[in-house]
């Protein structure tokens, strides 16, 4: 009985149908969240869960981040990017993206990503399925008590590392429009500004002046934070008052040496949860149990 199940089960997968039920986004960030009685909240972040070698099942340390978000106060997650290992033919690819839903849906509160470069491989039909499959948008915002979250595409075929002109008017707009009633404004995005590991000049610093015109629409409009992964690292830097975060802990192998630096302190499996109140913020690095050096 158990070989005929799994017989019909690869069936079902390779004739598509099983594709086909997961058509709709499962994560929907037009739709706004509930707002919550009070002002403080909890939020976590995460970034680059993806396997390693082409493989398909997400990483253990993954599945224990979940199962540690869930016993949280936690009101929703948001990973910044690489949520499967990609680089492959599509329907490995749809294979990835089907197991990495799989795994997300044990969350038991909203779930919102940005897109990551494994996620597309710079290759249209690749974006296309994260958009039917993942997130309907590749860029996009919404408020939630009194703080304002912005989340970016640094993945544009054909300009890698950059926001490019279209986004950066769309973004310049939605900054304007920020309710002033706002305490918080976070941004989300897969590369960082400013690289600390094994990716510089693959970051956004592949194009500085461009990076710094970003970071003066920050300052200008009193952005608190960026989230970003890319780099499989726990760092923290502030640039002109605008504090980023590289969070690329949650699965993916670590950079643990890269250029001169031999065993780095930040390269360890981690989670963020960040706290919110009126007047300010504050942001706790979390190892999951199990996973401490």
């Amino acid at each position: 009985m158990k070989i005929i199940f799994i017989i019909a089960f690869l069936f079902i997968i390779l004739s598509g149908a099983f594709f086909n039920s997961l058509a709709q986004p499962l994560f929907k960030p037009v739709a706004p969240l509930t707002e919550t009685p009070t002002e403080e909240f909890v939020f976590a972040v995460f970034g680059d869960n993806r396997p390693e070698h082409k493989a398909i099942e997400q990483p253990q340390v993954y599945k224990h981040i979940i199962r540690e978000i869930n016993k949280s106060s936690a009101t929703l997650a948001i990973n910044t990017g690489d949520l499967v290992d990609g680089v492959v033919d599509l329907e490995t690819q749809r294979l990835q993206f089907a197991e990495f839903i799989k795994v997300s849906r044990r969350l038991s509160i909203p779930l919102y990503t940005v897109i990551g470069n494994h996620d597309v491989a710079g290759r249209q039909e690749i974006q296309d399925l994260y958009l039917k499959l993942i997130c309907p948008k590749l860029y996009y915002s919404f408020d939630l008590n009194h703080c304002h979250f912005i989340f970016l595409d640094s993945e544009t075929i054909g300009e890698e590392g950059s926001i490019p002109w279209e986004q950066l008017k769309w973004l310049a707009k939605d900054l304007e429009n920020v309710i002033v009633t706002t305490n918080h404004i976070f941004i989300f995005l897969h590369r960082p500004l400013f690289s600390a590991g094994p990716h510089k000049g693959g970051c956004l610093d592949r194009y500085p002046e461009e990076r710094d015109e970003l970071l003066k629409l920050f300052v200008r409009f009193n952005v608190d934070a960026i989230f970003c992964g890319h780099e499989h690292i726990y760092h923290k830097s502030v640039h002109n008052g605008v504090t980023q975060y590289i969070t690329g802990g949650a699965g993916a192998p670590l950079h643990k040496n890269f250029d001169e630096i031999k065993d780095y302190p930040g390269a360890f499996h981690h989670y963020l949860f960040v706290k919110v109140s009126p007047k300010r913020y504050e942001v706790e690095v979390k190892i999951p149990k199990g996973y401490g050096n």
